[in-house]
């Protein structure tokens, strides 16, 4: 999809700020780098509140762990970690997972909000 809000659907989550990090009460702000991969999405935008749903506005690919490719006007690589000459200041709202675990073609068409070309009614088309 070509929308951030349109990507923010592709996938499954992986990690969701504000979700409980094993205490009472506690939220995390970034995700543990360990467990996002290459190819994951980072979404940034604004958190649901009592009045308002979600809202994506921007989306940034993983180079691994914290380490992001994102564009906005500018392709730049930056880290997600505090404290770093090159970190991007937004926090994220979630991971998504678009890979799926399994290789193959067939992996590919349980993953949420991905249509495989040749599964596209306009593939044949002439």
């Amino acid at each position: 999809p070509r929308n951030a809000s349109s990507q923010a659907r592709c996938g499954m989550d992986v990690w969701v700020a504000g979700a409980p990090s094993g205490a009472a009460g506690a939220s995390q702000v970034l995700p543990d780098s360990r467990i996002v991969r290459p190819g994951d999405l980072f979404t940034f935008g604004t958190a649901a509140d009592g009045e308002k749903p979600e809202r994506t506005s921007h989306i940034a690919i993983s180079l691994g762990g914290l380490r992001i490719l994102q564009s906005s006007q500018v392709v730049r690589e930056n880290t997600l970690e505090p404290g770093q000459s090159d970190t991007y200041d937004r926090a994220p709202l979630r991971v998504r997972r678009v890979f799926p675990a399994e290789p193959g073609l067939d992996a590919w068409r349980g993953v949420p909000g991905v249509t495989l070309v040749k599964d596209s009614p306009l593939y044949f088309a002439q």
